[in-house]
């Protein structure tokens, strides 16, 4: 059998090792570690501990652990201690603030065991010490961040929404809760197809199918309100991607652009009738000059890709300068109203009146036969316009005078066919008047000063002329 001194001497030597252990393992953790007595008092300290606090160990020896606990947090762990005193809990843990040697606050979570006496009274304390003021910083300034979109989410003007893959809501902010017509918890958990009507449902389906496939998806639809009325709305879907960049759900921004369509549809309408203002006589609503030339040059390319026939016809009305003279512009303007109002109804849909001068017009015929087919609607239109009228209680009545020309019969552009319709229509004037001339080259170039004898008319009053749209030329 071993020697019994050098039994004890080997235990000694293994109690040394074992207490160096446990001093080098309590001052060198990597977390502050003391021993509390149970009124409080630190009766040992590691380095980690007096790194936390900034105090040396006599100084912290010096004082209770409620002493340089911050104001608002000595309570926190009452409770607590008296249960671990109680023996109704083996330990506990709480977040705490500890006041630093510098005055500032120090965020930690503290872990209390507690250690008896062979007579199972309480002996001290033994408190595990983490420093978790980072850990706070950022919880803060995370919640601070949430807080903030909360508050943003909730002001919006537009519905914000977020959406599961499955398209049932997980968050609706005010906005969206007046949307709906219902609260937030009425909403969330609830599949799109409970809350969205029948005539805007199909269109956040499918977008949203292409936005759960990583697509920002932006797109307008209308949306009818609980009262009644239709909004316009623009659903912006953009996809919630994880950390490892999966798609698990969609945020929906709705924004109401009633107002914004309303006004784009107001200009496109603005828009539309200065078109139709400047392509467009004010006085009769038949198209312009401009326009005329336009549809001309359009109906001519046809014409000539197709191998048809076009007619042109030229038509004046004769001694219209009377009317004005007698019966005041007011009256000549009615008399070309009623006139133009008469070509219209005696032409094809297909077929073009214009106003291209003060009395004289302008009838597009295109996909004709011939000339004769030219001449029966001039000669339909002469009978209708010579048609007696009532005007401001006085019978007036007028006639015209038309040329026609055809392509490609007398002409193989535009400039020729306009000047050749023109020229028979002052032939016409130049004959006799009230008729319908086909062009025909032998017919001499109209002349200034053409026959203007008058027309006879019943006796008129004499009415003051003032200026009017009717005197164009």
């Amino acid at each position: 059998m071993p020697d019994a001194p050098a039994d004890c001497l080997l235990t000694h030597t293994s109690l040394l090792l074992e207490a160096k252990l446990f001093r080098d393992t309590f001052d060198k953790a990597a977390v502050g570690l003391a021993h509390v007595s149970p009124q409080w008092r630190l009766l040992r300290i590691n380095t980690r501990l007096c790194e936390i606090l900034g105090y040396t160990t006599d100084e912290l020896r010096a004082l209770t652990l409620q002493e340089i606990t911050h104001p608002d947090d000595q309570g926190c762990d009452l409770d607590e201690f008296q249960h671990l005193l109680d023996g109704d809990i083996a330990c506990y843990s709480v977040e705490k603030r500890f006041i630093h040697k510098q005055a500032h606050s120090v965020w930690t979570q503290v872990t209390a065991s507690l250690i008896r006496t062979p007579a199972g009274e309480p002996d001290c304390l033994i408190a595990v010490v983490e420093d978790i003021s980072g850990r706070k910083t950022r919880e803060h300034r995370l919640h601070e961040h949430e807080l903030q979109n909360s508050i943003m989410a909730e002001n919006m003007p537009g519905g914000l929404a977020r959406l599961d893959a499955g398209l049932h809501f997980g968050f609706a902010n005010h906005a969206l809760e007046e949307a709906f017509n219902r609260p937030a918890s009425n909403i969330i958990g609830r599949h799109a197809s409970e809350l969205y009507p029948p005539a805007a449902l199909p269109a956040l389906l499918q977008n949203a199918e292409r936005a759960l496939q990583g697509e920002l998806v932006r797109y307008q639809t209308v949306y009818p309100c609980p009262g009644g009325e239709i909004q316009h709305i623009q659903v912006t879907l953009s996809p919630q991607r994880t950390a490892d960049g999966g798609i698990d759900g969609l945020i929906m921004v709705v924004d109401d652009v009633s107002e914004l369509v309303h006004t784009q549809n107001a200009l496109h309408d603005s828009v539309a009738q200065l078109r139709h203002l400047a392509q467009h006589d004010t006085l009769t609503g038949l198209p312009n000059r401009a326009l005329f030339q336009e549809t001309l040059k359009n109906a001519l390319a046809a014409a000539r890709r197709n191998n048809l026939r076009l007619a042109l016809v030229f038509m004046d009305l004769d001694e219209f300068k009377p009317v004005n003279d007698q019966l005041g512009h007011h009256s000549g303007d009615l008399v070309l109203q009623e006139a133009a109002r008469r070509m219209r109804s005696a032409v094809r849909a297909s077929d073009t009146v214009a106003r291209i001068g003060g009395d004289e017009f302008v009838l597009l015929l295109p996909a004709i036969e011939n000339a004769m087919d030219a001449t029966a609607v001039a000669l339909k239109v002469r009978e209708l316009v010579a048609e007696p009228m009532q005007v401001q209680g006085r019978r007036v009545q007028i006639s015209s005078s038309s040329g026609v020309a055809v392509f490609p019969d007398h002409a193989d552009n535009v400039d020729e066919l306009i000047s050749h319709a023109d020229t028979a229509m002052y032939q016409a004037k130049r004959t006799g008047r009230n008729q319908v001339l086909v062009y025909d080259p032998a017919m001499a170039a109209p002349t200034d000063g053409a026959d203007q004898s008058a027309q006879v008319m019943a006796p008129l009053a004499d009415v003051a002329s003032t200026t009017s749209p009717n005197t164009m030329r």
